[in-house]
């Protein structure tokens, strides 16, 4: 049976994701694609999508409705006439005795016009047998409006799991997921990230097949403290501490992937950024093989171009996708090193 869900993705991603789920979900079917989300439909588990690193919050909808004006709450109103539609879809996915709670997802300003009959629709549904918990449920009955298509459906995003306790102050994992992709992964990768922070993408590479993955850091404490509260046994898994400079006399074996994202923080408080990238691709070009990929992020994409111009045709441009990460616009850029 085909389930129909909805995804959010980092804006600017749609067509990759859609790429990537093809490969990752059976039946994959797009349904809709919209700034930052994705609806489609796939015959697989909900529990699949909702394991997926490469979306961020997903739901899995019971119906959409193409309205003009007022789509909430008109959303709203429809689940009320049809508490036996919703108490069906409840009971197909989701065990008995498992608790939800209704909410409307807008801003903090609007909530309140919604609050009366989001209280009357969970006694409505309470009425109709549904176990309801207003402070701790277990699942989220969901009423989104996106580009004047509301939706209704349950929130399934997992609970958080080894990848996503590391990405406080970090580049979000559906984010790395697309570098890794981007990267072209393969059985005989020799990979490295040699700006690893807290270790998100090389962990997410970790799981799929590999030679070796190298991790650098200036300070590595943080990693090494986490793998071990995690528990993670991680075969040909080398975490090195030193700087992008120094890193290639460290580094003897070739690699041919390199996917990072360097610490925006840490460079933005540099008197000279232009001196630091232009360090930082030496040590790339030291560091990849021929016909290595490197993949990064990074909002400069002038000081990129420029930094590739001047390598004198050792790296070329793949490809270049604008992205917009917590609100602010960046850029993944795929580089060949071609000499």
């Amino acid at each position: 049976m085909e389930n129909l869900y909805l995804s959010q993705v980092p804006d600017g991603v749609e067509d990759l994701a859609v790429v990537m789920l093809k490969n990752l979900l059976v039946n994959f079917k797009v349904e809709n694609i919209s700034s930052g989300f994705l609806t489609y439909k796939t015959s697989g588990n909900w529990k699949e999508v909702s394991a997926l690193d490469c979306v961020g919050t997903s739901y899995v909808l019971l119906r959409s409705f193409i309205l003009l004006n007022n789509v909430r709450m008109k959303v709203l109103d429809w689940c009320m006439q049809h508490p036996g539609v919703i108490m069906s879809f409840l009971q197909m996915y989701f065990s008995q005795g498992q608790t939800f709670r209704v909410v409307v997802s807008c801003s903090s300003k609007e909530i309140g016009k919604y609050k009366e009959k989001i209280h009357l629709l969970e006694k409505i549904l309470k009425g109709n047998g549904a176990k309801i918990n207003t402070g701790h449920p277990d699942y989220e009955i969901r009423i989104l409006e996106i580009e004047n298509i509301g939706y209704v459906g349950v929130r399934i995003s997992g609970k958080p799991g080894d990848i996503d306790d590391l990405q406080k102050n970090s580049i979000r994992k559906d984010v790395a997921s697309y570098m890794i992709h981007m990267s072209n992964p393969s059985s005989n990768d020799v990979f490295l990230d040699p700006m690893g922070g807290a270790g998100i993408i090389p962990l997410l590479r970790s799981k799929m097949p590999y030679k070796e993955i190298y991790v650098a850091d200036v300070k590595t404490n943080t990693l090494l403290k986490k793998i071990k509260k995690l528990k993670l046994s991680l075969r040909d898994f080398t975490i090195i501490e030193s700087d992008i400079v120094k890193l290639p006399s460290v580094i003897s074996q070739p690699v041919n992937k390199l996917v990072t994202d360097p610490p925006w923080g840490y460079i933005e408080s540099m008197s000279d950024i232009n001196r630091f990238y232009q360090e930082m691709f030496k040590s790339f070009d030291k560091l990849l093989v021929k016909d290595g990929i490197l993949v990064l992020i990074s909002p400069h994409i002038k000081l990129v171009k420029t930094c590739v111009s001047k390598s004198k045709k050792t790296f070329v441009i793949k490809d270049i996708i604008k992205i917009k990460v917590s609100g602010a616009e960046t850029y993944i850029y795929k580089i060949k090193k071609g000499l």
